[in-house]
């Protein structure tokens, strides 16, 4: 019955997200519970999807300007915290001061989100949507009306004081949910996709109580109920109410009171009571990944026996691999071929860190015993990296989605009803999907990134299959070769890069180089001094010449000026030379033309002069500038000349990654 007012949730929910053409799907399930005079799943899914539409339109949002009102602490993390009233959420910046479920009197302003990003990196903002939250509070007064107890700092120094330092993120991890992102080998574990076991969830948990089941015995089966919810009581305060725990606390909870009142709702119908009960409480909460990578998989185990299906625990660890996939394809762009098989390997480990670090609460000496598995799984984790092949997939695109998963479920439905021959086929599909997505690219591109690296400038041009950079961008607080550049090129199945091209040497134009050419394959690393003999270099079929041909003065004077074509358009990459330049430029090339521009100096005002930008008049002009940077680049002053002058302008701090597709015709694809 609740399976199909979630359905017509989730269907209001996308409608109202993405296009309200999605509502005509409810009309084949209304159908469907028509024809099978299920009137009363019929009501319920047509209030349910009232619901969701009515709920998104209501759903308070907070606002910019003035705020003053009685907020509730509803998520707190090291820094920050979430708050919760009647007139909207919002996102406060209080240095860990008040706990969990605090009552606080505030008066401030509301503000827009203005968060630092580069490519691939973390989306703050889609995360704080997920939570309901779409301003920021900037406090001026605050009064505590209740300080909440809820504080578990004391306790997590008590527990880990025999941990070493690179362990104790790990613990943190598996017994309260915090993220890994602070291991130093955080990025080896997360592409071999082995997050979820070391990691607090339904996982550690479920295998908990299922030791729990066994040591009871059927004798203490209610007691095992009520153990089983209090246990799941426990570590959602442990995780401090994440929504992976909140959903296995209800899940136990309505399952207690399920069996308690001797009802006979099925267990389809209290997850999906489960589900329902949480997007009432936040909409958002669908396009959350905790939803969309949990609840359907949850979903296919009530309607698919797998586990008594199976023919061994392989089939099943087989199933699950393939199940999350494509969802870590469209994270990673990449796939280990060793990480499933040594992941099915170290889930008793895992298992037995979890149990050892349960007894940390009363022994912590433990952490003696713990901290060299830590290290173990560590080593284990960075020599799969190195030593497995690996498959690049690129960012998998939608039609992949849905031909796997249509073809998954048809596989499933076959394996039900003992149809081998069918079966057989839509596991090939599926394996066939696999190979698809991850077949080299051999496509012919004509495209130019401006990729959006925070304060800096990055430029990757590809022609045919050719591929080469023009700087790379420099951060003093991340790697941003690792973290940025190299996921970006394997999201777009670039595997190798002809040639590196600096303009000059100011670490936002040079400073992930080293780290770049230690991880990725480059053949070549240029520079503006080696256009002086040859005057033009070819590379991948790209005439590039260098026009500052003075290169005198400061680092700015001495930025390489790089003009080349692609398919008969005209691009400038001005590096940060300054307005001296630009004049020497103007004299030097009378005939000068340039259809797209990279403007230099991030919009700085010591460049892009009014009497230049005329001389070129681009199609286009880019703005590569971090958010809120301490220049405050781009200047008014260029911008005012943008404007003034009618020129199409984009800015990365805006729009993130900025490219252009060249065939048939200039068009943008990404921004």
């Amino acid at each position: 019955m609740f399976f199909f007012s979630i359905l017509a949730f989730v269907l209001g929910a996308i409608s109202f997200l993405y296009s309200p053409f999605f509502l005509l799907l409810f009309l084949p399930l209304a159908y469907f519970l028509f024809r099978r005079r299920k009137k009363k799943e019929l009501v319920l899914s047509l209030v349910f999807l009232g619901l969701s539409l009515l709920l998104f339109f209501l759903f308070p949002k907070g606002n910019s300007g003035p705020v003053e009102g009685t907020f509730l602490v509803i998520g707190r993390k090291e820094s920050y915290c979430l708050l919760f009233s009647f007139k909207g959420r919002y996102l406060y910046y209080d240095q860990g001061e008040n706990n969990l479920f605090s009552l606080l009197r505030l008066k401030g302003t509301g503000e827009e989100f203005h968060f630092r990003h580069y490519e691939q990196s973390f989306d703050f903002e889609n995360y704080l949507k997920t939570e309901g939250v779409f301003h920021q509070l900037q406090v001026e007064k605050n009064e505590i009306l209740f300080s909440s107890k809820l504080n578990l700092s004391r306790l997590k120094e008590y527990l880990f004081r025999n941990l070493d330092e690179e362990s104790q993120p790990l613990v943190d991890s598996l017994l309260f949910g915090n993220s890994l992102s602070s291991l130093s080998s955080h990025s080896q574990i997360e592409s071999l996709g082995w997050t979820s076991l070391l990691a607090l969830g339904g996982f550690h948990l479920s295998f908990l109580l299922f030791l729990l089941n066994k040591f009871l015995g059927r004798k203490g089966r209610d007691c095992y109920q009520l153990l089983s919810l209090l246990i799941s009581l426990l570590f959602l305060i442990f995780s401090l109410f994440r929504s992976s725990m909140v959903r296995i606390f209800l899940l136990q909870l309505f399952t207690f009171f399920n069996r308690l009142f001797k009802k006979k709702i099925s267990s389809l119908n209290l997850l999906s009571l489960v589900a329902l009960f949480m997007l009432v409480f936040n909409p958002y909460f669908l396009i959350s990944p905790s939803f969309y990578y949990s609840f359907p998989f949850l979903f296919i185990l009530r309607f698919f026996p797998l586990r008594k299906m199976a023919k061994g625990k392989v089939f099943f660890f087989l199933f699950l691999t393939l199940f999350f996939l494509p969802y870590r394809l469209s994270q990673q762009y990449e796939f280990y071929i060793l990480a499933p098989a040594v992941q099915m390997l170290l889930t008793p480990l895992s298992h037995l860190l979890f149990l050892l670090s349960l007894f940390l609460f009363v022994l912590p000496p433990v952490g003696f015993l713990l901290s060299p598995l830590c290290h173990f799984l560590f080593f284990l984790s960075e020599k799969v990296v190195a030593l497995s092949p690996s498959l690049v997939s690129g960012r998998p695109a939608l039609l992949f989605f849905l031909f796997f998963y249509a073809l998954l479920l048809f596989a499933l439905v076959f394996l039900t009803y003992r149809m081998k021959k069918l079966f057989f086929f839509a596991t090939m599909g599926v394996l066939a999907c696999l190979g698809l997505v991850f077949l080299p690219d051999f496509s012919n591109h004509v495209e130019i990134h401006f990729i959006d690296v925070g304060q800096g400038d990055c430029t990757l041009v590809r022609n045919g299959r050719s591929n080469f950079l023009i700087d790379t961008g420099g951060s003093l607080y991340d790697d941003l070769a690792k973290e940025c550049l190299i996921p970006y090129f394997k999201s777009l199945k670039i595997t190798s890069l002809d040639a590196v091209l600096i303009t000059h040497y100011d670490f936002d134009h040079y400073g992930a180089l080293e780290s770049l050419k230690e991880n990725f394959p480059v053949e070549k690393v240029l520079d503006g001094y080696d256009f002086l003999d040859q005057g033009t270099i070819d590379i991948g079929g790209v005439e590039i010449e260098n026009l500052n041909l003075w290169a005198e003065g400061d680092s700015n004077s001495q930025s390489a000026v790089y003009s080349f074509s692609l398919e008969e358009k005209e691009i400038l990459i001005m590096g940060d030379a300054p307005k001296e330049v630009e004049r020497k430029i103007m004299e030097q090339y009378p005939n000068l033309s340039c259809d797209i521009l990279r403007l230099a100096h991030h919009g700085s005002k010591t460049s892009s002069s009014r009497e230049f930008l005329s001389f070129l008049s681009p199609e286009v002009s880019i703005l590569s500038v971090g958010v809120d940077n301490l220049y405050d680049h781009p200047s008014p002053e260029t911008i005012m000349t943008l404007e003034e002058l009618n020129l199409e302008y984009h800015r990365t701090d805006e729009e993130g990654t900025i490219a252009f597709r060249f065939l048939p015709s200039l068009s943008i694809i990404g921004a």
